[in-house]
């Protein structure tokens, strides 16, 4: 018969073995923690093997932008209270914003914030790398929405020039 092998600690892809669980019928097993919070009890050979790729969440609808990316909330806020103190009450017509969208959800990367606003905070900028301008023809396109409503800014010869129309407009609609 091998001798059984521990693992405890060791990492294999989206896996912390965190504990070693008994033999059953023969098969050493593991209790695991993917790197998304979710535990679940395994045979030790299908992490050796990589037969296990996610314990189920890369399957769940928006992983990519998320916990694909690393974006996790944070230790304190897995208790309730703790994040009540930290945010308080939700205003009316707010949601919680990350700050920096590529950090997670922390009481130093958080705020409440309006839809109108969240809409100005995105990863994806447009194909000129400037938010509200993109190209058309080698030209740089600036437009803006509100409430539904697209604003066409203007269509410029430099991304200076467009992406002041944006922060001008911006400004006016949104008050920063």
């Amino acid at each position: 018969m091998a001798k059984r092998k521990f693992y405890k600690g060791r990492k294999f892809g989206p896996f912390l073995v965190i504990e070693d669980l008994p033999t059953i019928g023969g098969h050493s097993t593991c209790l695991i923690r993917c790197f998304c919070g979710k535990e679940k009890e395994v045979f030790s050979h299908t992490l050796k093997k990589g037969e296990i790729k996610s314990c189920g969440c890369k399957k769940k609808t928006g992983f990519n932008n998320y916990g694909g990316r690393g974006i996790k909330v944070c230790e304190e806020w897995k208790d309730f209270m703790q994040f009540y103190r930290d945010m308080g009450i939700r205003p009316d017509n707010h949601s919680l914003e990350r700050i920096d969208v590529n950090k997670g959800y922390s009481k130093n990367n958080c705020e409440w914030a309006t839809k109108s606003k969240q809409c100005l905070n995105k990863r994806s900028t447009g194909k000129s790398g400037v938010l509200g301008v993109t190209i058309n023809k080698g030209k740089f396109v600036s437009g803006i929405k509100k409430d539904g409503k697209r604003y066409h800014l203007g269509t410029f010869e430099s991304l200076k020039e467009a992406e002041d129309a944006y922060l001008k407009k911006r400004k006016e609609l949104h008050g920063f």
